[in-house]
């Protein structure tokens, strides 16, 4: 299965942002930018903000813009 970018979810938005996802069969992952930064060995960049970057089943991307407007940018 194909995987697109669709935005970055701040902490507070990624409950009710994966409760819609899975109420609507949407597949999707999240990477975390904080933690590949500290595995990394520096953690600066993604220190100011603990957001997660969330990838959606490309074929239903569409649907998930749609359904998470105003929770992404």
């Amino acid at each position: 299965m194909k995987y697109t970018l669709l935005s970055n979810i701040n902490h507070f938005d990624l409950p009710i942002v994966e409760s819609v996802l899975n109420k609507n069969d949407i597949d999707f992952f999240l990477k975390m930018p904080y933690d590949s930064s500290v595995m990394a060995g520096w953690a600066a960049p993604a220190t100011g903000f603990n957001e997660k970057t969330l990838f959606v089943a490309t074929k239903k991307i569409d649907l998930a813009r749609k359904l998470l407007a105003k929770y992404i940018l």
